[in-house]
């Protein structure tokens, strides 16, 4: 078996190991989504997020609900072009 079979993850690719997100270049960012909005992001199944996620090339986590909050904290990790996307693709369905 020969070194053309080694799997190199590519960004983006939901298979990426998360030692692949401290690489040089990523980077975090935070948003704060109302609670009544936040189903404009998801989708009906996660379509919508997931949708984001492959256009833009970033990992997009969505926290949980908690009593008397009322925004949701998204955060979003990548290159700076990739976050940049995001916060557009999820700004834009809002």
């Amino acid at each position: 078996l020969g070194s053309s079979l080694q799997y190199t993850p590519r960004p983006g690719n939901p298979g990426t190991p998360h030692s692949a997100l401290s690489s040089p270049g990523q980077q975090a960012q935070e948003m704060n989504i109302p609670n009544d909005l936040i189903g404009c992001i998801i989708g009906r199944g996660g379509q919508k997020i997931n949708e984001i996620r492959q256009v833009s090339g970033a990992t997009i986590k969505i926290s949980n609900a908690e009593n008397g909050l009322s925004d949701r904290k998204v955060t979003i990790t990548g290159s700076p072009e990739c976050i940049g996307l995001a916060q557009y693709l999820i700004s834009s369905r809002l």
